[in-house]
Formats: C-alpha cells, structure tokens, sequence
C-alpha cells in the first residue's frame, strides 16, 4: 500500500503486469514495458494527460521483457523481446529505427550465477560492474574484468514463483535499485 503523503500520482493505462520501468532525467519522463505487450511513455507532472505515447508491439510472435532509454540518443528507446530480438524505436515518430537479431554470436564466459533463473541484468556506466537479479530472491555484483561474485545480496521474498523483476545502477553515484514481486523497490 502507498503512502498518501508520498505517492504523488498514479499512471494506470497497462492491461497486464510492468516487467519493466525506466526513467530519463534530463526531460522528466518514465517509460514502461508491460506484459500485455505494449510500451508506454509517461511525463509524470503533465496532470492533463501524463501518457504521450503507447507502441504497439511489432509482431505476436515475439514477448516484450525490456525496455530503456538510448544513452547516447534521448529520441530512442531500446526494447528487448524473446527470441534474442532487441529495436530501436523512435519517440516522435514510433517507426523501428534499427532491429536487432542476436541469433548470432559467440559466448564469451558462462558462469553459475544463481539458483534460480536470472531475471534482469544491468551493467555499470563504465562496464565494469554487472548487477544480476533472480528469482531465487538475491542480487549479485560481479566484476566483469574478473568475472567473479564481489557480493551476494539478498533482496527479496519470493511470490508466484518470482522474486526479482528488475534490477538498475545508477550511472554515476554507488547505487543500485531493485523491484521485487514481493510489492518491493529497494535502493
């Protein structure tokens, strides 16, 4: 339950649960990756209307399960999807600027990171920290240079078979933020 002396507005407009959220600082806006497959873009404080866009997904085939900012291109969201399938999707205009088949590739270290299946992953504006969450409930910082665990975290208690959702570093001060299924963000 929310604290009314904090909760400052509630977005509601998604027809399933947000696997995803992510926030741009520079203009104010949060972005949302929901399971009934559409994306959303809020502007939290326009109290006239705060949705300015939804994006519809490109195919059936393929599940949404993130979604972000560009940090080099404010214009440009990066989703992510089943299927090792990622776009680049422009703001303004909702066109697919760039699609990404990740069909391809080599595996360049594979580690046993956690009990249970690894539900989000971020890394370190410097790329050299990984943050992992699961649904075995625990957060692990990893040193990508080394490529072992610095620190094992539990965060939250498992629900429906999930615990961690999302997992986020801030990019430039030692923080780290996690939302669980357990009606939990931590910082």
């Amino acid at each position: 339950v929310a604290d009314p002396k904090v909760l400052r507005e509630r977005l509601t407009g998604h027809g399933d649960a947000v696997w995803a959220v992510a926030f741009h600082s520079s203009d104010n806006r949060l972005v949302f990756a929901s399971a009934d497959g559409t994306i959303k873009l809020w502007e939290p404080g326009n109290f006239g209307e705060p949705l300015l866009r939804t994006f519809s997904p490109p195919s059936h085939d393929a599940v949404l399960t993130s979604v972000d900012f560009s940090s080099t291109e404010p214009q440009h969201l990066l989703a992510a999807y089943t299927g090792q399938k990622a776009m680049i999707i422009d703001i303004e205009t909702g066109a697919v600027v760039l699609n990404f088949d990740f069909g391809e590739g080599s595996q360049l270290h594979c580690a046993v990171a956690h009990v249970e299946g690894i539900s989000s992953l971020a890394i370190d504006s410097n790329g050299l920290y990984l943050l992992s969450g699961s649904h075995d409930g625990s957060l692990r910082l990893w040193n990508m240079e080394k490529r072992v665990c610095l620190k094992e975290i539990p965060a939250h208690r498992k629900k429906h078979d999930s615990a961690v959702n999302t997992v986020a570093m801030h990019s430039s001060r030692p923080l780290i933020g996690s939302r669980g299924a357990d009606a939990l963000a931590k910082v």
